[in-house]
């Protein structure tokens, strides 16, 4: 079995590797990260590169992070899922070509556990990559001395790059529910679009819905951007990474996160204070709960809808 599972995987990849699709995604992605890097640089003080260290990890950190969770592992390696799970699973039902692998020595478990371990793993590379380009263009236009980039930007990569994995294991787990229970590549796209699309809305949702909508209709429930954004924090706390709090207010504006109405200033320590407080709408582990739940209920029902079903 897992000779044929690594030979799907293997396959799978390879089509997944091509020029196409490299630079489909790679030059889109490049070009929007240059210019978000060059925004979010251009907020930040002139002389950047003539501030105390610490000074300037603190401000590449607060952008970094905040192109991290939007673009770097956010909305293109959603939409990136959507478009793999289609390709790879329904369309080749659609076509008839998924019969004739079925037709091979492999088990359907191994096909598709090689399918779905492609898609993992090609989508994580894209956004490590992404990352990596995100901060080389955000560090480039600042103006930031390079000695702030560890502080700045790789201290805060572990928890970014554990919360865009799990994000893809959980998304992929949805998409391939969808594609096999579908068998077809438009609706497979279109039902795990509604991630990336709900992600998006709920940011705007937040922000302009009237004051108290949100908390009264408990709009939070099925906040996606909310509850992913709760992963994201529960991550970095249990990586004691720590977020500061101008980086957490930086993030909230995404996220929705934390309680950003208090005031900055704590008397009891004299100063700024240790963390921003969460938001308190439901706890970090019920968040991190349903993501999980999510996930291993759609690849249950994945898995048994395809050793079950009928190949046509």
């Amino acid at each position: 079995m897992m000779t044929g599972a690594t030979a799907v995987f293997m396959k799978t990849l390879r089509d997944f590797a091509s020029i196409k699709i490299l630079g489909l995604y790679l030059l889109p992605y490049t070009a929007i990260a240059t210019i978000i890097a060059f925004v979010l640089s251009d907020g930040m003080p002139d002389n950047i590169g003539s501030l105390h260290l610490h000074a300037q990890e603190q401000h590449l950190a607060e952008a970094f992070v905040q192109v991290a969770f939007v673009w770097g592992a956010g909305l293109p390696a959603m939409v990136l899922v959507a478009v793999l799970t289609g390709t790879a699973i329904a369309r080749e039902q659609q076509k008839g070509t998924l019969q004739i692998l079925l037709s091979k020595p492999v088990s359907r478990w191994g096909v598709l556990l090689g399918k779905f371990s492609a898609i993992v793993v090609f989508t994580s590379l894209m956004v490590w990559t992404g990352l990596l380009t995100a901060g080389t263009a955000l560090f480039v236009t600042s103006n930031a001395s390079s000695a702030a980039v560890p502080g700045g930007i790789f201290t805060f990569l572990p928890g970014i790059i554990a919360y865009a994995v799990l994000l893809i294991v959980t998304l992929t787990a949805f998409g391939t529910a969808i594609a096999i229970i579908s068998g077809r590549l438009l609706w497979t796209v279109l039902g795990t679009l509604v991630v990336p699309a709900g992600f998006f809305a709920f940011m705007f949702i937040r922000l302009l819905a009237p004051q108290g909508l949100y908390e009264d209709f408990y709009l939070y429930i099925v906040d996606i951007n909310y509850h992913l954004g709760q992963l994201f924090v529960a991550l970095h706390d249990m990586l004691g990474i720590t977020l500061s709090p101008s980086i957490q207010q930086s993030l909230d504006t995404f996220i929705g996160v934390f309680d950003t109405t208090v005031s900055e200033f704590d008397p009891l320590v004299g100063g700024m204070a240790t963390s921003v407080p969460l938001a308190g709408y439901v706890p970090l582990f019920v968040s991190v709960g349903i993501l999980v739940v999510i996930g291993l209920v759609s690849f249950t029902l994945a898995l048994y809808r395809f050793e079950t079903m009928d190949i046509q």
